[in-house]
């Protein structure tokens, strides 16, 4: 087994077509699918989207919470 498919990875896109993908031991991913449809550009380090990664980052925790996922994510 690779190592990326042992990490529990969780994820959510948004209705306004941002995708943020979040494992620790990974490397992190923000895109905006509607201009980067092929999630070239990855935005995670990008200063002027903390706001962004924080709220979807937030979004996936309550769904962690609602299902009683335990997996570890990054703090941002």
């Amino acid at each position: 087994m690779h190592r990326v498919e042992s990490l529990p990875h969780r994820g959510l896109i948004s209705s306004d077509g941002w995708k943020l993908m979040l494992a620790v031991g990974d490397v992190n991913e923000l895109y905006d699918l509607k201009s980067d449809p092929f999630e070239r550009r990855n935005l995670i380090d990008d200063p002027s989207q903390i706001v962004r990664i924080r709220d979807m980052a937030s979004r996936i925790r309550d769904w962690q919470i609602q299902t009683e996922d335990g997996a570890a994510l990054p703090s941002f």
